[in-house]
Protein backbone atom coordinates (compact mmCIF):
# COMPACT_ATOMS: atom_id res chain seq x y z
CA UNK A 1 0.00 0.00 0.00
CA UNK A 2 1.81 3.02 -1.28
CA UNK A 3 0.90 6.27 0.46
CA UNK A 4 1.00 9.79 -0.78
CA UNK A 5 4.22 11.73 -0.54
CA UNK A 6 2.78 14.15 2.02
CA UNK A 7 1.45 11.35 4.26
CA UNK A 8 4.80 9.57 4.10
CA UNK A 9 6.64 12.74 5.05
CA UNK A 10 4.26 13.29 7.99
CA UNK A 11 4.75 9.76 9.30
CA UNK A 12 8.51 10.03 8.81
CA UNK A 13 8.63 13.31 10.72
CA UNK A 14 6.60 11.83 13.58
CA UNK A 15 8.82 8.74 13.74
CA UNK A 16 11.97 10.91 13.75
CA UNK A 17 10.59 12.97 16.64
CA UNK A 18 10.05 9.77 18.59
CA UNK A 19 6.26 9.88 18.42
CA UNK A 20 4.52 6.55 18.78
CA UNK A 21 3.04 5.15 15.59
CA UNK A 22 0.29 2.60 15.43
CA UNK A 23 1.02 -0.73 13.80
CA UNK A 24 -0.89 0.41 10.71
CA UNK A 25 1.07 3.67 10.60
CA UNK A 26 4.40 1.83 10.93
CA UNK A 27 3.39 -0.48 8.08
CA UNK A 28 2.34 2.54 6.02
CA UNK A 29 5.67 4.25 6.75
CA UNK A 30 7.64 1.11 5.81
CA UNK A 31 5.72 0.89 2.53
CA UNK A 32 6.51 4.56 1.88
CA UNK A 33 10.22 3.97 2.63
CA UNK A 34 10.25 1.01 0.26
CA UNK A 35 8.56 3.07 -2.48
CA UNK A 36 11.09 5.89 -1.97
CA UNK A 37 14.00 3.41 -2.14
CA UNK A 38 12.64 1.89 -5.35
CA UNK A 39 12.13 5.32 -6.88
CA UNK A 40 15.65 6.39 -5.93
CA UNK A 41 17.22 3.19 -7.24
CA UNK A 42 15.42 3.61 -10.56
CA UNK A 43 16.63 7.17 -10.89
CA UNK A 44 20.21 6.06 -10.10
CA UNK A 45 19.98 2.82 -12.10
CA UNK A 46 20.84 0.78 -8.99
CA UNK A 47 19.77 -2.82 -8.51
CA UNK A 48 18.33 -3.57 -5.08
CA UNK A 49 18.44 -7.33 -5.61
CA UNK A 50 21.23 -7.89 -3.14
CA UNK A 51 21.79 -11.26 -1.50
CA UNK A 52 20.12 -11.76 1.84
CA UNK A 53 22.11 -11.82 5.06
CA UNK A 54 21.54 -15.60 5.23
CA UNK A 55 22.87 -16.03 1.69
CA UNK A 56 25.91 -13.91 2.50
CA UNK A 57 26.53 -15.89 5.70
CA UNK A 58 26.28 -19.18 3.79
CA UNK A 59 28.73 -17.88 1.18
CA UNK A 60 31.10 -16.72 3.93
CA UNK A 61 30.90 -20.14 5.59
CA UNK A 62 31.74 -21.84 2.29
CA UNK A 63 34.72 -19.54 1.75
CA UNK A 64 35.96 -20.10 5.30
CA UNK A 65 35.73 -23.87 4.86
CA UNK A 66 37.65 -23.61 1.61
CA UNK A 67 40.27 -21.44 3.31
CA UNK A 68 40.63 -23.96 6.15
CA UNK A 69 41.14 -26.78 3.64
CA UNK A 70 43.80 -24.73 1.88
CA UNK A 71 45.58 -24.01 5.16
CA UNK A 72 45.58 -27.74 6.02
CA UNK A 73 47.05 -28.58 2.61
CA UNK A 74 49.72 -25.92 3.05
CA UNK A 75 50.63 -27.22 6.51
CA UNK A 76 50.92 -30.74 5.15
CA UNK A 77 53.05 -29.49 2.26
CA UNK A 78 55.27 -27.60 4.70
CA UNK A 79 55.73 -30.74 6.81
CA UNK A 80 56.60 -32.74 3.71
CA UNK A 81 59.11 -30.08 2.61
CA UNK A 82 60.76 -30.11 6.04
CA UNK A 83 61.16 -33.91 5.91
CA UNK A 84 62.67 -33.67 2.45
CA UNK A 85 65.08 -30.93 3.59
CA UNK A 86 66.25 -33.15 6.46
CA UNK A 87 66.76 -36.06 4.08
CA UNK A 88 68.75 -33.84 1.69
CA UNK A 89 70.95 -32.60 4.54
CA UNK A 90 71.56 -36.20 5.64
CA UNK A 91 72.48 -37.24 2.10
CA UNK A 92 74.86 -34.27 1.77
CA UNK A 93 76.58 -35.18 5.05
CA UNK A 94 76.97 -38.77 3.92
CA UNK A 95 78.46 -37.66 0.59
CA UNK A 96 80.91 -35.37 2.37
CA UNK A 97 81.88 -38.22 4.72
CA UNK A 98 82.29 -40.65 1.81
CA UNK A 99 84.50 -38.16 -0.04
CA UNK A 100 86.55 -37.51 3.07
CA UNK A 101 87.01 -41.23 3.64
CA UNK A 102 88.17 -41.97 0.06
CA UNK A 103 90.20 -38.82 -0.56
Amino acid sequence: MITSMERGKQLHARACKGDSLTKAEREELEAWYKAMDEQESQSLNIELDMPSADDLQAQLNEELASFERTVKRLKKLHETNEKLRKEIRAHKRRLVEEKAGTG
